[in-house]
C-alpha cells in the first residue's frame, strides 16, 4: 500500500521539467526507477494526457496515467505506479497518439 507522502522530485535528468510532483512514496520510488533505468530515454508526470472511458453504468470517466515514458528503442507507454508490480503499460491507440504528440513537444522544448 502506498504511503501518502507528497513532495517535489528535484532536478530529474530524464524529464523536461526541473521538478516533478509526487503524491506518494510509491510514485517517488517509481521516479527513482525511471531515472536509473538505462532503457528509459525520457519520462514525465506532468504530461496532460487524459484517457476517456465509459464505466459499467454508461458514465463517462477520465483516467490520468501517472507517467508518460519513452524508451531508448522508441517505444512509448503510459504507466501507473499504484501497484507493487511496477510499471504497467496501458495499450490504447488514442492514448499512444496523444503520448507521441506530448513527447514530440517535449523534444522541441528541450532542443532550445
Amino acid at each position: 500500500m502506498a504511503i501518502s507522502k507528497r513532495g517535489n522530485y528535484e532536478n530529474p535528468r530524464k524529464s523536461p521539467w526541473n521538478f516533478e510532483k509526487y503524491d506518494s512514496d510509491l510514485e517517488r520510488r517509481m521516479m527513482d526507477r525511471l531515472e536509473r533505468d538505462p532503457h528509459v530515454a525520457k519520462w514525465m508526470k506532468r504530461h496532460g494526457v487524459t484517457i476517456p472511458w465509459i464505466d459499467g453504468q454508461k458514465h463517462q470517466r477520465r483516467y490520468v496515467p501517472d507517467f508518460l515514458v519513452q524508451y531508448e528503442d522508441g517505444r512509448k507507454a503510459v504507466s501507473r505506479s499504484k501497484t507493487p508490480v511496477g510499471l504497467i503499460p496501458t495499450t490504447c491507440s488514442a492514448s499512444a497518439k496523444l503520448a507521441s504528440a506530448k513527447l514530440r513537444k517535449c523534444d522541441a522544448s528541450n532542443a532550445r
